[in-house]
């Protein structure tokens, strides 16, 4: 297992529902991590109606491509005539990269293109999964992320959140190929509880949380109902302090913010 290094100032909870202990939180080194790379499939659900989510995959593409050896992108079929397909390999032509159709499922959203490829495609030669979608902005490497999903846990996350109660938010999680049975089972069978956003969120992504006990994320939040990205404060530590690579798009859309924008230059975006 790789070793804990580069102490932040940045204090978090121990993983699990009650998160009742605060520690100081330590970010993993790439170069520190002892054990071999496992191969990765990244799977990124799309919907690339206007040029900046064009933008943004492209920019994502390029730090992703440092801890996954192939790609997935599903969009949705009424971006079919964009120019996604055409940008992404102009700008990334050595990458392994396949592009998949489907309808936009307005309730579903993005999980149903992740459930589109789990259950219709073969992808057992990788050892792992990416699972991430199109509505944040990578500033900074994730190579970090990368050496925590190369460890021994079934599912990593970006970030553990207490915002409505604890769990890993999905933007941005990685699975073992041989757990993610489990994930699409537990889709499955709760599908019929999902009607709109309000329980997509609570059900697909708060309550997915609990599938895997073996579980771990890179950052966790320790403020009970504040999401971190949307946050002044909070979102600027991240950023700034604590080498947080991940500004969600919803906030950019709402206007300039000084750590945002700092970091947005940086990437020229």
């Amino acid at each position: 297992m790789g070793r804990l290094t580069r102490t932040q100032n940045i204090h978090v909870r121990a993983p699990g529902p009650s998160a009742p202990t605060q520690t100081t939180y330590e970010i993993p080194s790439e170069e520190n991590y002892s054990g071999p790379r496992k191969s990765t499939l990244c799977i990124m659900a799309c919907h690339s109606t206007t040029p900046t989510k064009v933008k943004l995959i492209v920019n994502n593409l390029k730090y992703l491509s440092k801890i996954a050896d192939a790609f997935v992108l599903i969009d949705s079929a009424e971006c079919q005539s964009n120019n996604l397909q055409s940008q992404v390999r102009n700008t990334h032509p050595s990458l392994n990269i396949d592009f998949k159709y489907i309808d936009n499922d307005k309730v579903l959203l993005c999980h149903a293109k992740y459930l589109y490829y789990l259950q219709n495609f073969s992808y057992s030669q990788y050892e792992q999964l990416i699972i991430t979608n199109d509505s944040f902005v990578i500033c900074r490497s994730i190579e970090n992320y990368g050496s925590l999903m190369n460890e021994n846990y079934d599912m990593v996350s970006l970030l553990a959140s207490n915002q409505i109660k604890y769990h890993f938010p999905d933007f941005l999680r990685s699975y073992k190929t041989r757990s993610i049975g489990q994930l699409i089972e537990y889709f499955n069978n709760n599908r019929h509880r999902v009607h709109n956003e309000q329980s997509l969120i609570m059900v697909y992504e708060i309550e997915s949380t609990n599938v895997f006990g073996n579980r771990k994320a890179l950052y966790e939040a320790d403020d009970p109902g504040v999401n971190i990205h949307y946050d002044n404060s909070k979102i600027s530590r991240y950023l700034l302090h604590a080498n947080y690579p991940v500004i969600k798009l919803k906030r950019m859309q709402q206007g300039h913010h000084p750590a945002i924008d700092k970091m947005l230059n940086e990437i020229n975006f």
